[in-house]
């Protein structure tokens, strides 16, 4: 069952709600990243942009129109936005980008609201030029109901090098940094 609709609902308050333990996972990844072009899979109301914009030029992607119609009012009223910011409308699972575009992908508290984790994850990979950078975090409550890193190490085996591994991000995520083979 997809949560979009979910997110549709609550685009309003979650900004405001999530602002700062969603922007501390972000500044947390943003370290990592190498400068150019960045993919936010998952942009929700836009909340990382800030920490992404200052490696390169950005592309937002996310399921909920909700969300989406928050990031784009704060992306059209700043000109550091505006210039750097690029906002789609789709899925994880289904993203309309050609094969090995970008050099680098974010993902932040996405992959265990899907209800086919692996199919997200090789549509990332897909989407991931070589020698890219991935960084990919998930909620740690998602342990128990079996998702977790060694799962999405296994997803990626053979096809990544993990650069990092990301413990107690802002209290409720764990992550991994990837460099895509």
């Amino acid at each position: 069952m997809s949560k979009i609709p979910l997110y549709n609902e609550s685009a309003s308050v979650y900004h405001s709600r999530y602002f700062q333990i969603q922007r501390t996972k972000y500044q947390i990844v943003a370290q990592y990243l190498h400068e150019g072009l960045v993919i936010d899979v998952g942009v929700g109301t836009g909340i990382g942009l800030s920490s992404l914009v200052s490696q390169g030029l950005v592309v937002g992607v996310d399921g909920s129109i909700g969300m989406l119609h928050v990031a784009h009012k704060m992306v059209k009223t700043s000109k550091r936005f505006s210039e750097k910011v690029s906002l789609v409308c789709a899925t994880v699972t289904e993203l309309p980008f050609r094969p090995e575009i970008f050099p680098t992908i974010v993902s932040i508290t996405v992959l265990q609201n899907l209800s086919d984790v692996k199919q997200g994850v090789e549509e990332l990979l897909r989407i991931s030029r070589q020698g890219g950078l991935l960084g990919l975090t998930i909620l740690r409550d998602r342990f128990s109901r079996g998702l977790s890193l060694d799962m999405l190490s296994k997803l990626v085996e053979g096809r990544t090098t993990q650069i990092a591994e990301l413990h107690g991000l802002a209290g409720e995520d764990v992550g991994i940094i990837l460099h895509r083979l």
